[in-house]
């Protein structure tokens, strides 16, 4: 990660004197300064006086506490981005937590190296063109574009006005990757429903749905997914809870986007032999959406540059997935999103990253195939 430039004012808000002489210390360095406050009232006359890029807060405090605190900053300042500190979080308190505003938390204990990457992490993202609301416009043009003309839109407005929401609350989050992925993937997703005959409400239901095949990841680790390096087993096992996280957050809303989309969230890893994951079931037991999400989400990883590995070329990414039909790929699905390959490499071409995620140098033993793209290693 090439680290931010610019100055910016950091405000740690935690009760414990410890924690927040840690926190100040962690992140001691010329392009940041440092402010700390005990409390939420405290936290409150800070940023009436001082513009801040970035608060850190815990969320249990006495007094005024960091959920209130934290709608309260984004009303006086909305521009300043906020990071919460807590204990790992129930789903549906994280869920709110994003709601209100915050862009990112970090689970205690945490150590000091981890702290500095979500930090740095966040700051360098405020510096690159667009910042965050270049991400939110492109997750919004996902299931917004041509609203006024779309039959499917127009149907479902409420769902998604939900899907928006579920959109926005990981746009704010460094995941490593960057927009173009979402649409890419969406398109890919299009491409292969309509070659392989299916309908073109389930090709628009596709293409609304797949987006939100990552979403279990505000559950996961910051600083796992950001990891440059290869996994340890823990932090793999980790990795491959988000498509329970995802399905969880994306059940029991019962409309027509939702619902497929939390059938993809959860088994776009597994795989067409019964060696994926989380429930290692296989064939056509896997709903079709997921079969096709897993063809696209691969595709894309393998073609697209992550923190732990360079871009394959298109050509070496056939040869590698070509490799994998009927052992991670339904065979039938695989031949034909190959077949597709020319409109593909228009799509990759259209929505080509205007700008890099973090760099880093490939991490684990990625050169042969790529089954799960989180792994890093096989």
């Amino acid at each position: 990660m090439a680290g931010h430039k610019k100055n910016e004012n950091v405000l740690i808000v935690e009760d414990e004197e410890d924690i927040r002489n840690f926190c100040r210390r962690a992140l001691e360095k010329p392009s940041i300064s440092t402010y700390a406050a005990s409390g939420g009232m405290e936290a409150l006359e800070y940023i009436q006086r001082v513009k801040f890029a970035l608060m850190l807060t815990d969320i249990k405090m006495p007094g005024l506490g960091g959920e209130e605190l934290l709608k309260r900053t984004k009303a006086v300042s909305p521009s300043t981005d906020v990071i919460v500190m807590t204990g790992f979080p129930a789903l549906d308190s994280t869920i709110r937590i994003f709601k209100s505003g915050a862009c990112d938390y970090i689970v205690k204990p945490f150590d000091a190296q981890s702290l500095r990457m979500t930090v740095d992490s966040h700051l360098e993202q405020r510096e690159q063109r667009g910042d965050i609301e270049w991400e939110r416009s492109l997750m919004k043009k996902l299931v917004c574009s041509d609203v006024e003309t779309s039959k499917l839109a127009r149907e479902n407005k409420d769902a998604i006005s939900e899907t928006i929401l579920k959109l926005c609350a990981i746009a704010e989050y460094p995941s490593g990757l960057v927009g173009g992925h979402l649409l890419r993937m969406r398109d890919y997703c299009v491409i292969i429903a309509r070659s392989l005959g299916l309908t073109e409400k389930q090709a628009e239901l596709i293409k609304y749905a797949s987006p939100l095949h990552d979403i279990g990841k505000i559950g996961i680790c910051k600083s796992t997914l950001l990891k440059p390096g290869k996994l340890t087993a823990e932090e793999y096992e980790e990795v491959k809870r988000h498509p329970l996280i995802g399905a969880q957050i994306l059940s029991g809303s019962g409309n027509e986007i939702l619902e497929p989309a939390r059938d993809i969230a959860l088994v776009h890893h597994e795989k067409f032999d019964g060696t994926g994951y989380p429930r290692r079931i296989s064939g056509e037991d896997i709903p079709v959406f997921g079969r096709i999400a897993a063809i696209a989400d691969v595709f894309d990883a393998l073609t697209s540059r992550r923190v732990y590995k360079p871009s394959y070329t298109i050509e070496k990414a056939v040869e590698i997935m070509g490799s994998e039909a009927g052992r991670h790929f339904d065979p039938l699905i695989l031949k034909v999103f190959l077949g597709s390959i020319e409109k593909v490499r228009k799509t990759a071409e259209e929505f080509k990253d205007t700008r890099q995620g973090p760099s880093g140098s490939p991490g684990g033993d990625n050169g042969d195939i790529l089954p799960d793209p989180e792994k890093k290693s096989e």
